[in-house]
């Protein structure tokens, strides 16, 4: 090396998205379903993330730009798709605003940073790479971590739902 001159190294990564999720969120989303991706990872990786798995999102938002007023942030929650920097409470906070705006919330999550938001949700899932506190406050694990398994979970509900209405009818 000539004098002065150090070597420098480059390295990047590369996000690799579920294989399974642009499938499972196109179902989603053909149901009906609202999708919002809340990640405590860069709201610009995240959403290049979601453009992959086919979510038309222009950017993501810095949560650190959020405001702080629960009407205002029911708004953002509205409007916006993908948040990124997201702290452990304003997940929870995010959560708790969609559903004051009579939202049902489900959310999935693996680490000790969605353990709030999971409490908060009607339904919080975990995922089978979740840290112990994560799978404790969980209504559901997905024991095999196959994300492509929340349409099963979605159409179960909804056939619970639809024989207790019809054991139920009789009785109105």
């Amino acid at each position: 090396m000539p004098d002065g001159l150090r070597p420098v190294a480059l390295l990047t990564f590369r996000e690799q998205p579920r294989s399974e999720a642009r499938a499972t969120l196109v179902f989603f989303r053909t149901e009906g379903v609202e999708l919002k991706i809340i990640s405590g990872d860069d709201p610009r990786t995240v959403a290049a993330i979601a453009r992959r798995v086919g979510l038309d999102v222009a950017h993501g938002v810095d949560a650190r730009s959020l405001p702080a007023d629960p009407v205002l942030l029911e708004e953002a929650m509205e409007t916006d798709v993908v948040f990124g920097l997201v702290t452990s409470q304003q997940k929870m906070e995010m959560v708790a605003a969609l559903q004051r705006r009579g939202h049902t919330v489900a959310m999935t999550g693996d680490g000790v940073n969605d353990a709030l938001a999971l409490t908060t949700a009607d339904l919080g899932i975990a995922m089978n790479s979740a840290v112990p506190a994560t799978e404790t406050v969980a209504r559901l694990v997905l024991l095999d971590g196959r994300f492509d398994r929340l349409p099963q979970v979605l159409a179960e509900g909804r056939r619970l739902i639809a024989n207790i209405e019809r054991v139920l009818e009789p009785l109105r």
